[in-house]
């Protein structure tokens, strides 16, 4: 069998094929276009050491070749023990053989079993993980519950949901029979995707008595990314329940209002029917604490998307604090027949009214404020 010799972060690694643009038929999986997603991990996980008083049993539980177990191993101090597990035979045997390329035997262990089989061997109280990522293709929803239940208390979940068809509400059906949220076609739709995703593990979460806090949320081209921390007890879960509700939307005017309540009634603004999506998270998505640290934590690092990353978490954190949803200059300009204003323009005269305005993370002419809409429309009539 001919290998593919490859290198990311501190880590060497081989390949039977490699493919640029990665599909379900390849013999062991690798994505190069999610080296930004393996670096935000690595940055994330050594944040949540630094707030564990031991070293950390993580488990990267759709492996593939097993290069983002392996970079925690050499790139994360404190990691006690990493488990790379795959479904995929072949996949197990590389990650394998990627592990002594590695000299990481020691401290890395390689399993070929079912995901959720897997999980269940952490699942009792004394055997349970500090970190679990989960990165399908495709929904992660299949193995929300088994994750939750191998987390200790203060655990970290990852997710990655690549089915934006789905979350966005291009495939309605599917969005409400995997996560039992009615999605929306909206300029925000994108937002909406983690809002439901994250709602979707709190719910699953407060079933065992656990509450779910994300902690960095974003979108990329083709998937969305979901961090967060488990809390045991009852009254953690009803926190985070109370974090869920609906968005209310008119099509016509744009007008936008998270709610508790599905009752959709009439815009108050122009008096159109509101359309409904949800449940979804409508708290914060990301924390600001937690920015700040992996920020400081990425200047050290030597990775080569550095720079990429960068912008996207300080965009991220620009967000906090930030109201649900958001506005696309282009799709208001299109509802007042005019031609779309600078963005940079239509902040400043939003921060000089007294409103909190700015960019979102995800690219276009995007805008996050806490301004109703009616005064959005305002300055951006010349």
């Amino acid at each position: 069998m001919s290998t593919h010799i490859m290198k990311e972060g501190e880590a060497t690694f081989t390949l039977p094929e490699f493919a640029e643009a990665p599909t379900r038929r390849m013999k062991v999986f690798y994505n190069p276009v999610m080296e930004e997603s393996r670096d935000i991990s690595v940055l994330m996980l050594q944040h949540h050491r630094g707030l564990s008083d031991r070293d950390l049993l993580a488990s990267d539980l759709m492996t593939g070749c097993g290069v983002r177990g392996l970079r925690w191993a050499l790139e994360v101090s404190g990691m006690g023990r990493v488990m790379l597990n795959d479904v995929n035979e072949l996949a197990a045997e590389v990650a394998s053989r990627n592990v002594e390329l590695n000299h990481q035997s020691s401290l890395v262990e390689v399993y070929n079993m079912e995901a959720n089989q897997f999980l269940a061997l952490y699942s009792s109280p004394k055997r349970r993980l500090d970190v679990v990522d989960v990165d399908p293709f495709g929904s992660p929803a299949p193995y929300v519950d088994s994750s939750v239940r191998a987390l200790r208390n203060g655990g970290l979940l990852a997710l990655t949901a690549t089915d934006l068809s789905a979350l966005t509400g291009v495939a309605f059906d599917a969005c409400y029979r995997r996560y039992g949220s009615r999605p929306l076609k909206t300029e925000y739709a994108f937002e909406n995707a983690i809002r439901i995703l994250v709602s979707f593990v709190a719910r699953v979460a407060a079933v065992h008595k656990m509450g779910f806090t994300p902690r960095l949320c974003y979108h990329r081209k083709h998937y969305v990314r979901v961090y967060g921390v488990l809390k045991y007890g009852a009254g953690e879960a009803d926190s985070s329940l109370r974090n869920i509700g609906f968005i209310l939307h008119c099509v016509q005017c744009r007008f936008r209002q998270p709610s508790s309540s599905i009752l959709n009634g009439k815009c108050k603004v122009c008096g159109a029917k509101l359309r409904v999506t949800g449940p979804l998270w409508l708290g914060e998505l990301s924390d600001r604490e937690t920015l700040a640290s992996i920020l400081k934590d990425l200047e050290r690092r030597g990775f080569r998307l550095k720079t990429k990353v960068r912008e996207m978490l300080r965009r991220i954190m620009e967000e906090c604090g930030m109201p649900p949803t958001h506005y696309v200059l282009d799709d208001l300009s299109s509802v007042l027949r005019i031609k779309p204003p600078r963005l940079e323009t239509v902040i400043e005269r939003l921060r000089a009214s007294g409103y909190r305005a700015c960019r979102t993370h995800i690219p276009g002419n995007r805008l996050k404020t806490d301004a109703p809409v009616e005064f959005i429309k305002y300055v951006l009539k010349p």
